[in-house]
């Protein structure tokens, strides 16, 4: 499937408005936002039809009782958490900023894949996968990186590779069994700086205009102050940014004004030292800000293999911009304005990670602790002192290797071999024993509990009658910690099955359709005659409890 397409398509259908005021058509806005990864106007949607399209008792209203609403209103949720397009699982795709902690599982999706996530802060933490068949599973998400570790139900490690942008990650699944997938934990660095420039400071530079390849130059406009006529010659045209931080480089980000006719049809490229230098970073522009004048903060991610040697100091970065549109004189002449540029260097805030990790000689990033072999080496520039590698059941001490540090000794090994729940190693680098002072941030790793049991896919029956509700293959559980800064709040929300049905109070209305209508008894065939026969009894909608 084609995804800027999907995008495109969607966006434009959400860009002819609110639409009806029914619940349904709300319903479809979040599951198309969800589908566009547009996480804002799935809010939006949710809001609307909770607080103005249903009952007191979460009906969905059309404006009597339709389930339509209902069953749509969930599965764009389902969207929001994870959707499979094309051949891979999307793990938060449109997560709503106020849903910040939270976790799902047993939700079956294309393909007969069973899949479940954590996230923390907005970001995942954990995803599981279990397919019915065996064959190649692949795994999207911003956090997943060459550096992320795929573990089975016994935790073994299990091999994989990146596709695409290093965001998707492939391995070979076998039927039944469940993998967990673990983002890279970076506990070496400790903390973030932004800088930026501006237009102003930019051109202050006697050098600093890139012209396109028909001799266009950029200018600065300083009475509106911002950098624009970046005309459109389908070639690179834009600016060079003198003394920009480069060290430990995590992002750039460009203050851009930008047309919606832009949108996956421009990019930006960033390079060191000069327009035809080594490119560290490249974006296709995929959110619009209003064109001339309204400017917004677009980010710029770096390359996957971009070469870390070229990002030390400070350097020359050349921001370049191209459309692959035809100019036609009018809409199309100028690709942007831009006000500004930013980067973000990871720096260090306190302690200092001297600590590298390696599982079974590969570099280890992640706090979850595997059966193999570990071997924790101190780096060169870090004082002599004593490395301490324990390994601890609950507070228990139950094993514990000590080497010390010098110009011969740098590092030491523990094998684990009985991984369960409750095991906790903890690498430490302390002055010395009876000093106990840190040198360096520990690097603690804990198992994530039991594995996760098999679930048994029943075999398969006829559809139940349509006026009740299917059985799910799995049940799936839902658990959402909002963010304690969203407006309006809404409650932790958690759904599981219950085992009795709770205490009902109100009319108890039985639709079957199987069944025969007897309005004495309140038995009906037809949701649509409980309706009608409620509305001559003049019972009101809240009182009824349909079953």
């Amino acid at each position: 499937m084609n995804r800027k397409f999907t995008k495109r398509s969607v966006r434009a259908f959400l860009q002819r408005g609110a639409g009806s005021g029914q619940g349904w058509g709300d319903a479809w806005r979040v599951a198309l936002s969800a589908r566009a990864h547009d996480p804002a106007t799935a809010d939006t949607r949710i809001e609307q039809l909770i607080r103005t399209r249903v009952s007191p008792n979460l009906f969905d209203q059309h404006p009597n009782f339709q389930i339509d609403g209902n069953y749509g209103l969930t599965a764009g949720i389902t969207e929001m958490l994870v959707q499979k397009q094309g051949d891979s699982v999307e793990f938060l795709p449109a997560i709503s900023d106020k849903w910040q902690s939270g976790s799902f599982s047993g939700f079956k999706i294309i393909g007969n894949i069973e899949a479940g996530a954590d996230w923390k802060e907005g970001s995942l933490t954990k995803a599981t996968l279990k397919a019915a068949n065996s064959g190649i599973l692949k795994a999207r998400n911003s956090s997943l990186d060459k550096n992320a570790v795929v573990v089975d139900s016994k935790y073994n490690k299990v091999p994989f590779t990146t596709e695409e942008d290093g965001t998707v990650i492939a391995f070979d699944a076998a039927a039944g069994e469940t993998y967990s997938i673990y983002p890279a934990d970076y506990v070496q660095t400790t903390g973030e700086s932004t800088w930026e420039k501006y237009g102003a400071e930019i051109s202050s530079n006697s050098s600093w205009a890139i012209k396109n390849k028909s001799g266009s130059a950029p200018k600065y406009y300083s009475d509106n102050l911002y950098i624009g006529n970046l005309a459109n010659d389908n070639s690179y045209i834009g600016f060079a940014v003198k003394d920009c931080d480069v060290q430990n480089l995590k992002t750039l980000g460009v203050k851009i004004a930008l047309y919606s006719s832009m949108i996956d049809n421009s990019e930006v490229s960033v390079r060191v030292g000069s327009s035809s230098g080594t490119e560290i970073a490249h974006k296709v522009f995929d959110t619009a800000t209003g064109g001339n004048k309204s400017f917004a903060w677009i980010d710029i991610p770096l390359n996957e293999d971009v070469d870390r040697s070229l990002l030390e100091g400070k350097k020359t970065l050349c921001f370049l911009f191209k459309t692959d549109l035809k100019n036609d004189g009018t809409n199309n002449k100028y690709i942007a304005n831009v006000e500004g540029v930013s980067g973000t260097v990871l720096v260090e805030t306190g302690e200092k990670q001297y600590i590298n990790l390696k599982h079974n000689g590969d570099d280890y990033y992640t706090t979850l602790l595997l059966n193999g072999t570990y071997t924790a080496t101190i780096s060169n520039d870090a004082p002599d002192g004593t490395l301490i590698i324990a390994k601890y059941r609950g507070d228990e001490l139950i094993d514990t290797v000590t080497q010390e540090i010098n110009s011969e000794n740098r590092s030491a090994e523990m094998n684990i071999s009985d991984v369960e729940s409750g095991i906790t190693m903890k690498v430490m680098y302390w002055d010395s024993t009876d000093g106990m002072q840190p040198l360096s941030m520990m690097r603690i790793l804990e198992t994530s509990g039991t594995s996760v049991p098999d679930v048994p896919t029943p075999e398969p029956t006829d559809p139940p009658a349509p006026t009740k509700d299917p059985e799910p293959s799995v049940t799936p559980i839902v658990t959402v910690t909002p963010s304690p800064t969203a407006t309006p709040a809404l409650p932790e929300v958690t759904t599981e099955p219950t085992s009795t049905p709770a205490q009902e109070s109100g009319t108890v209305f039985t639709v079957d359709k199987s069944g025969e209508t007897d309005i004495s008894k309140n038995q009906y065939k037809t949701i649509r005659e409980a309706l009608a026969s409620a509305a001559e009894k003049s019972l009101p909608k809240e009182c009824l409890i349909m079953r």
